[in-house]
C-alpha cells in the first residue's frame, strides 16, 4: 500500500498485490481514520479465529479493493484473501473493467511488522507498506 495523494478530507492509495502467479494494482480512496481504525484492529492479531477486513472504494464503481486476513491453523498461520477491481483505459475511448483475486499466507510476527507500519503510514499519511507471504 502507498499512499499516493491526499486532502483534509480523502487519501488515495495505490494497492498492490501479487503471489507469484498472479498479481495486480489498483488506486482507492480511503480516509485517514479508516486506515487507523484498520491498523488498530490487527494488534495482536489472529486471536480466536478472527476474521478481519479492509474495504476501500466502491465495486461499481472505479475502483475497489478488499483485505481479507483469517486464520489457517492453530499453528497461527494466516490467510489473506486480496480482491483487487478497477478500470482500465484501453484506448479509443474504451475502458474495461479488470479484476484480480489471490491470496497470500503469512506469519503473526509478519502482521505484527506490517501493522506498526501502516499505523504509522496512516498517522503521517504518506509513505509505503509492506506485507509479504512467506510460505
Amino acid at each position: 500500500m502507498q499512499i499516493i495523494w491526499k486532502d483534509e478530507d480523502i487519501i488515495e492509495l495505490k494497492v498492490s498485490a501479487a503471489n507469484g502467479l498472479f498479481s495486480g494494482a489498483t488506486d482507492v480512496y480511503s480516509t485517514q481514520k479508516e486506515l487507523i481504525d484498520f491498523a488498530k484492529k490487527l494488534v495482536n492479531f489472529p486471536t480466536a479465529n478472527d476474521v478481519l477486513e479492509y474495504k476501500a472504494g466502491i465495486i461499481e464503481d472505479y475502483a475497489y479493493c478488499n483485505l481479507r486476513f483469517y486464520c489457517i491453523d492453530n499453528a497461527g498461520h494466516i490467510g489473506i484473501s486480496i480482491t483487487l477491481m478497477g478500470e482500465n483505459y484501453t484506448g479509443f475511448g474504451m475502458y474495461t473493467e479488470d479484476q484480480v483475486k489471490l491470496n497470500l499466507v503469512v506469519v503473526p510476527s509478519d502482521i505484527d511488522y506490517f501493522q506498526k507500519l501502516l499505523y504509522r503510514m496512516a498517522v503521517a499519511q504518506e509513505g509505503t507498506v509492506t506485507l509479504k507471504g512467506n510460505i
